[in-house]
């Protein structure tokens, strides 16, 4: 809702910020940290303030995690790193366009004067399907313009449909308004039931028969399959994935876009089809750096770590981008059982620990309460030229050498 009043509202400027990070506690990390800024991002946000930095001594109780803490903080050296994946994020995000065929109506007078469904009900439909949307207002829709390709316009930002949650009332201005949408060709979808009197109690019975016949009326469980069938903005997939977000943005006439599976518990994988009749090019905001993306015909095979993002760039050249070496190869050697020499850098005892493969720490033993550096060692036989290494769950940050 904060991002769509930043798109349509002029006096933003496309502009939404929002203050991130403060008041989770010590148990918050980059790792985690990471995880929140590409919620907001894949969602419109696109101005960040971190909470928060203190002067007062450590520990200061306000509004933990502190990022430098007085030299405290562990991870604070690895900050730099999510702070310049945001600001380039931010800028890539900012100054263009976000593209949404659909508008949902923010039916908030509805709640006020009669039975209603609550808009997160659309919403989480569209979300778990890959729509792309707006949250307007019942100001907005009184005051858009009708455009001549069938389509409507707030803030010169174009839309092809008006979604709207069941509603038993509606303004008789914004009933009045739908009723002209309608009648100039504009698609207009009522969720379970058309609205049945206006917030005013006024007589709009002739609106309402009027509008009946202009409208569709499609229930909560069909309306993914019915924007289908509209050609609505979306990704074509090839199988359902509710975890993956997704955020399409065009800066100038070049289209970027966001994927992002949410899911903290499981990767995935998928093949998609972009909204887009040119090539398309991974970008990894980390390392600032561009990768090629596997493709067969119209769509293209994007695999997703749990809680991991990429950006997808729509480039009318031909880029030569390095290839990424492929996983697998000749031999897999699991080193978590190795002979390991654990040491606790930042901890009063003097004595590195031996374990035969990898221990959990920090349940009920004597690290439940530490905070620091932990280095664990071991010994790689036989290395061959080009190894690769993996390691899986990492939390939170991994520093390797």
């Amino acid at each position: 809702m904060g991002a769509s009043l930043g798109y349509l509202d002029p006096k933003k400027k496309g502009r939404i910020m929002c203050e991130v990070f403060g008041a989770y506690g010590w148990s918050e990390g980059i790792k985690s940290m990471l995880w929140m800024a590409n919620h907001l991002l894949v969602r419109g946000v696109n101005y960040f303030v971190p909470h928060a930095f203190t002067m007062k001594d450590f520990p200061d109780p306000d509004c933990p995690p502190h990022f430098y803490a007085s030299g405290k903080n562990p991870q604070f050296k690895y900050f730099h790193y999510l702070m310049g994946y945001m600001n380039r994020l931010g800028y890539l995000f900012s100054g263009g366009e976000h593209k949404s065929d659909i508008a949902v109506l923010y039916n908030a007078e509805s709640e006020w004067s009669g039975k209603s469904m609550l808009i997160q009900k659309v919403t989480r439909q569209l979300t778990e399907n890959q729509f792309e949307f707006d949250i307007v207002s019942a100001d907005m829709i009184n005051d858009c313009l009708t455009s001549t390709d069938g389509g409507f316009a707030i803030n010169n930002k174009k839309f092809k449909l008006i979604i709207v949650p069941y509603s038993e009332r509606l303004p008789e201005r914004t009933v009045q308004k739908l009723l002209d949408l309608a009648t100039k060709g504009i698609q207009i979808i009522f969720v379970d039931a058309i609205v049945e009197a206006s917030s005013e109690n006024t007589d709009i019975a002739a609106q309402l028969r009027e509008l009946a016949k202009k409208i569709k009326v499609v229930s909560l469980s069909n309306i993914c399959q019915t924007l289908t069938e509209m050609e609505a903005d979306k990704l074509v997939l090839n199988k359902e994935v509710p975890y993956l977000r997704y955020f399409h943005y065009k800066q100038e006439e070049k289209s970027v876009y966001m994927l992002f599976n949410e899911n903290t518990y499981e990767k995935t994988e998928f093949k998609v089809q972009f909204p887009s009749n040119n090539e398309l090019i991974g970008y990894d905001p980390t390392l600032n750096q561009l990768r090629k993306l596997s493709s067969e015909e119209d769509f293209y095979f994007i695999e997703l770590d749990k809680g991991e993002a990429i950006i997808i760039f729509e480039s009318s050249d031909k880029l030569e981008i390095e290839g990424h070496r492929e996983e697998g190869g000749e031999k897999e050697e699991k080193i978590e059982n190795n002979l390991w020499e654990i040491d606790f850098v930042d901890a009063d005892m003097q004595e590195v620990i031996e374990s035969q493969g990898i221990p959990v720490l920090g349940v009920a033993d004597q690290f439940e309460n530490y905070s620091g550096t932990i280095v664990y060692s071991t010994t790689i036989q036989g290395v061959r030229e080009n190894a690769s290494l993996e390691i899986e769950d990492a939390s939170e940050v991994v520093s390797v050498y």
